[in-house]
């Protein structure tokens, strides 16, 4: 009771996580620049890690219900700013994603990447944990095409996904990478600008290759 005296206006706290993919920090923040700014309620903070952006909102109030409807308005303006950005909340990965995706489909992927240390193939390996979607990989190509080749005749699968760090130099003289996935014959890519630093380009390329994925089956009917 002699506590409670001491604290005029006892509250909760409430969190909520959202995380997004594809663009930079910088980006997101323009898109949302009055939700991030000092002072707003809810407060809504903004980190990044290997290419992901997470948006962590925090509502304060005399309620959890009153919390919770904070945090819906808030979360309501960051999807619609964000659109497709937007992959998912709290514990979910674009990897996680994309296996769940395929498996709904009855589909399976096998990967070919150079410059990554096989960080996709480990990512889709972990979370493939029936072990039904993800079929093998195949790393430090020298003919892309000829890996490519190689995987399908190996492990028969629907999808196979490129990422390659190269990096090559595009028309601009720009350093680029290059990700991409076929799928019933047709070839479907993205270019990226290419990232000096080799720990950080593994998981941004191996996660654009992600990506590029999931927007695919995330609008394929």
């Amino acid at each position: 009771r002699r506590i409670e005296k001491l604290v005029p206006q006892r509250g909760v706290i409430v969190h909520r996580t959202i995380h997004c993919f594809g663009a930079g920090e910088s980006d997101v923040e323009m898109r949302l620049p009055d939700m991030i700014r000092r002072g707003h309620k809810p407060e809504v903070g903004i980190t990044a890690s290997g290419g992901v952006i997470t948006l962590r909102i925090t509502a304060r109030d005399c309620d959890v219900a009153k919390c919770q409807e904070q945090i819906a308005a808030a979360e309501r303006v960051i999807r619609d700013s964000l659109g497709h950005l937007v992959f998912g909340d709290s514990g979910d990965t674009l990897e996680q994603l994309v296996i769940d995706l395929l498996a709904k489909r009855g589909e399976t992927i096998a990967v070919v990447e150079r410059g990554t240390g096989s960080m996709l193939a480990a990512l889709l390996g972990e979370a493939d944990t029936a072990r039904s979607v993800f079929r093998c990989g195949i790393t430090g190509f020298t003919s892309e095409e000829s890996a490519m080749a190689a995987v399908r005749e190996l492990a028969h699968p629907d999808f196979v996904l490129l990422a390659d760090g190269g990096p090559m130099d595009d028309s601009t003289g720009s350093p680029k990478s290059r990700v991409g996935f076929s799928y019933l014959g047709e070839f479907h890519e993205r270019i990226i600008p290419a990232i000096t630093d080799s720990t950080i380009t593994r998981a941004w390329v191996a996660r654009q290759a992600l990506d590029l994925l999931r927007q695919y089956l995330m609008h394929a009917h």
